[in-house]
């Protein structure tokens, strides 16, 4: 594969290295496969078995510049950019040069530099204003980003440490009970696919003898709540205690009322602590809670850690 272009063969293998493509600058027509960067006097491609030349200019015109600038996270003319070699800048123009467009990047003391097509990938907008452009060639920018490189790296040795701790611990293995079946059938609606992806999702979560740390978000309706249902189900079913908190009262109450509903006649008791842990039916929740007498208990704040002794707890839910 040949790629002919007007402009600085090196700087276009640059950029298509970046872009994962091992590609190489060439002076003299190559020999050995590969994708190889020529300047040729060409305006068309061509192909030919063994051989692909493609002239990256009309590539590059086929996605001008002005369009990519109307894509939503795109910078627009007038903002403050971060070009990686150089730092902070205010996006001044775009101009054409020899047939190119190229954007126009402000430094301090009005140092512009002009940026082609392709080079696109190494500028982004920055989203705070409140910065002033850096000047161009000097340390300032080099020192900054030295030192978030480092933050970086320290931050994903962090995480890293995190993720190997959390592969390493060990949870209840929670399987799929046969008494669940009841409950679920008592589900009115078909399942869609995307409650029963979630639903197998979680469900394998469970069994994995894992800490389980998953999200399940959609639009009002799409089964969210189903999805923590099922899942409070095999663990309840299994012995287990089950937490459903809720950010406001309303909430809780709707889960409380769905919960109660789905497992009567079940022989899962669910308790509600939603007024405080102080109210008499609260002291009465947290003691049902505590020996164990009720697997589900739905609530606010007054789940937390410091407002209930849960006797085997083994699912969380929190309902956002």
């Amino acid at each position: 594969m040949v790629v002919a272009t007007p402009s600085d063969p090196a700087r276009v293998a640059a950029s298509l290295a970046r872009r994962g493509l091992d590609a190489h600058a060439a002076e003299a027509w190559p020999t050995r496969p590969g994708i190889h960067v020529l300047l040729l006097d060409i305006h068309d491609g061509l192909r030919a078995p063994g051989l692909l030349i493609l002239p990256i200019g009309p590539l590059l015109r086929a996605r001008p510049t002005h369009a990519a600038l109307h894509d939503a996270d795109a910078p627009r003319l007038g903002d403050l950019v971060v070009h990686e070699d150089h730092g902070i800048a205010r996006l001044h123009a775009l101009r054409d040069v020899d047939g190119e467009e190229r954007l126009a990047l402000r430094f301090a003391d009005e140092a512009e530099l002009l940026v082609p097509a392709w080079e696109l990938d190494r500028i982004w907008r920055l989203g705070d204003d409140g910065h002033a452009p850096d000047r161009i060639g000097g340390e300032a920018w080099h020192r900054r980003r030295a030192e978030v490189e480092e933050e970086v790296q320290a931050t994903a040795a962090q995480l890293a440490q995190a993720a190997a701790a959390r592969t390493a611990a060990a949870a209840p293995v929670i399987k799929h009970h046969p008494g669940a079946a009841a409950l679920h059938r008592r589900f009115p609606h078909p399942l869609t696919a995307c409650r029963r992806a979630a639903i197998d999702a979680v469900q394998a979560d469970l069994a994995a003898g894992r800490p389980m740390d998953r999200l399940v978000c959609g639009d009002v309706g799409f089964g969210k709540t189903e999805v923590a249902l099922r899942a409070a189900a095999g663990a309840a079913l299994a012995g287990w205690q089950v937490l459903v908190a809720a950010p406001t009262t309303v909430l809780a109450r709707q889960h409380l009322e769905v919960f109660e509903r789905r497992f009567a006649g079940s022989g899962i008791t669910v308790a509600g602590l939603i007024r405080g842990a102080t109210t008499p039916e609260g002291r009465a929740a947290r003691r049902a809670v505590a020996r164990g007498e009720a697997r589900i208990i739905v609530g606010t704040q007054g789940l937390a850690p410091d407002g209930v002794s849960f006797a085997r707890l083994g699912l969380s839910v929190i309902a956002e």
